[in-house]
């Protein structure tokens, strides 16, 4: 089958898994959106069918410049904003108050739990496995227990998921999210088994949707990303500027905020967390890296 062929074939189902959505629904759906290519196409490809279907963009306070300026120059989106219990909050209040996102998500979650859980079973579990050796913390990572800082994967929860949350409690909507397979384990095993998999509808996941698919899509119908997809620095992904997560496998993950945005850089990185900074904490970890792959 030819690529394009195959691409009419996945709008095609993709059209349909979201018109069997908006009908179950009875029309209460919206798009998240975040600004960045998959949720993009996912809005056009939707509004092709509902011309009026909102769109939400959840702005973590961690953003792309240029991605906030190409999501105000599209119509039709409700912006939400973080709050805890009921007061304004931003990423500097994440880390303070839960950790720091380094590594990963999987890796940061168990890490604080087996660092902070009261629970003696599950403290285990994140330390030798379950019966099947599931749910285990690697030991390379284990050292970080131990450590005065936290490490906590709460922060795209607290600045992105509950914002949305709190917008479809008020409004009766459901979303349509862009989540690929290309994503990460835990976010597609969740999406495709979790409790939200009854809450929220996965077009791209559930057709076989591609990035080759997004890019083939957007040069059909002559859609223009924000711009920070584009040139020498073009990124594959957004996501939040400051977020360490993927630190170990993209050194330089930062560098570009740390020339853009000096006074914000340096902001961050003496954000402290039971007194230890991002920066003080960010260095240890690559240390141990280094140390522990040989280097």
């Amino acid at each position: 089958m030819s690529k394009k062929i195959e691409l009419n074939y996945k709008i095609k189902q993709a059209k349909a898994y979201i018109k069997k959505f908006y009908e179950d629904n009875n029309g209460n759906v919206y798009v998240s959106y975040s600004g960045g290519k998959d949720s993009t196409v996912l809005l056009h490809i939707a509004r092709q069918l509902y011309p009026n279907i909102k769109a939400v963009f959840s702005n973590t306070t961690n953003e792309n410049d240029e991605v906030i300026k190409f999501v105000k120059n599209t119509a039709n989106v409700d912006w939400v904003y973080p709050t805890y219990k009921g007061k304004p909050v931003n990423f500097i209040w994440a880390m303070e108050h839960y950790g720091f996102p380094f590594i990963s998500k999987e890796v940061s979650q168990k890490v604080n739990e087996a660092k902070n859980t009261h629970s003696e079973k599950l403290r285990n579990k994140r330390l030798y496995g379950d019966e099947k050796g599931n749910g285990k913390l690697p030991k390379v990572h284990q050292w970080l227990i131990d450590e005065k800082f936290n490490l906590s994967n709460k922060c795209c929860d607290l600045l992105k998921k509950r914002p949305l949350l709190k917008y479809e409690a008020k409004t009766g909507l459901k979303p349509l999210v862009a989540l690929m397979k290309s994503e990460s384990m835990l976010r597609t095993q969740l999406a495709m088994n979790g409790k939200e998999f009854v809450k929220k509808g996965y077009p791209f996941l559930r057709t076989g949707w591609d990035e080759d698919d997004i890019w083939e899509y957007a040069k059909r119908y002559n859609i223009r990303f924000a711009e920070c997809y584009y040139g020498e620095e073009a990124k594959k992904r957004t996501g939040c500027e400051f977020c360490a997560f993927g630190i170990l496998k993209n050194r330089n993950k930062l560098d570009e905020v740390k020339y853009k945005k000096p006074k914000l850089y340096r902001k961050i990185m003496n954000t402290k967390n039971n007194g230890v900074t991002y920066s003080e904490a960010l260095e240890k970890i690559l240390k141990r890296a280094d140390y522990a792959s040989g280097y």
